[in-house]
């Protein structure tokens, strides 16, 4: 299931939003709720959410503020809801990269329509991630094999054996166990 958050000011658009859109067919669940920019930067950390449907015009902090502090250190796709058609509104949201812009009162099918498009720019990054730790952990194995064969000095090797055999491993997990 996709993670969501709902960051709306107005209390009845954002219950409204948990409970009218059906979520569990959308294979998404509403993790969190907050009514400002800075609510929304802190469940943002906590929740690490893979949908943001976030209103522009709050108090505290705003949507693109909001967008902006979390953009570039948090993998979540962000639609946005407006009261505003504001051009430069619009412009900005497209920096950060959101998948829907919609303007208030909403459509249900548009925004099921943002939902779906978010959700496929998940399943890419997710792909894209996973094919990059393939890639890391292939150029790591592929490093130490060549160090290897062209060394012979008997502690190198046996480090060097200890690294291959464990390098994925957590530091804590891994230990010296009986390398020295």
């Amino acid at each position: 299931m996709y993670k969501v958050i709902i960051v709306e000011d107005e209390n009845i658009i954002r219950k409204g939003l948990v409970y009218s859109v059906p979520w569990t067919d959308l294979n998404c669940t509403v993790v969190g709720e907050a009514s400002n920019g800075v609510e929304g930067v802190e469940l943002i950390s906590e929740k690490n959410p893979e949908i943001v449907i976030l209103d522009i015009n709050m108090p505290v902090m705003d949507g693109l503020e909001m967008l902006e502090k979390t953009y570039e250190h948090y993998n979540y796709s962000a639609i946005i809801l407006s009261g505003y058609s504001d051009f430069e509104y619009a412009q900005r949201a497209i920096h950060y990269g959101v998948k829907g812009y919609l303007l208030k009162p909403l459509q249900m099918d548009e925004l099921i329509d943002a939902i779906e498009l978010a959700k496929k720019e998940c399943d890419h990054r997710l792909i894209w991630l996973t094919k990059q730790l393939e890639k890391d952990e292939m150029r790591n194995a592929s490093i130490l094999k060549h160090i290897h064969e062209n060394v012979e000095n008997e502690l190198v090797n046996k480090m060097l054996n200890y690294l291959k055999t464990n390098y994925n491993k957590k530091n804590s997990d891994a230990g010296f166990g009986g390398l020295f």
